[in-house]
């Protein structure tokens, strides 16, 4: 005679979602963060010069707005009576 296993009253379900499911319960994701690419990096340090750990560090729109930053700054040009233009 042969033994069950599984008792009729529990769902059987796929392996998958076992699997997906004990995933989920060990591993929480945590937020993903893009990287910029390394095209855009190198563009922004040669034309802007703003250095790489600015770029690397953030994401994509946080980079261009630390690139606008850096780029407004140089053009604000003391004049003589020591106002920023």
């Amino acid at each position: 005679m042969a033994t069950k296993t599984r008792t009729t009253t529990r769902a059987v379900s796929s392996w998958w979602e076992e699997r997906h499911k004990l995933l989920a319960s060990i591993t929480k994701p945590g937020h993903a963060r893009a990287k910029p690419k390394k095209a855009r990096v190198k563009k922004a340090t040669r034309q802007r010069k703003v250095s790489k750990k600015i770029v690397k560090k953030s994401v994509r729109k946080v980079a261009k707005k630390t690139i606008r930053k850096v780029s407004r700054a140089k053009k604000t040009v003391k004049t003589k009576k020591g106002r920023k233009r």
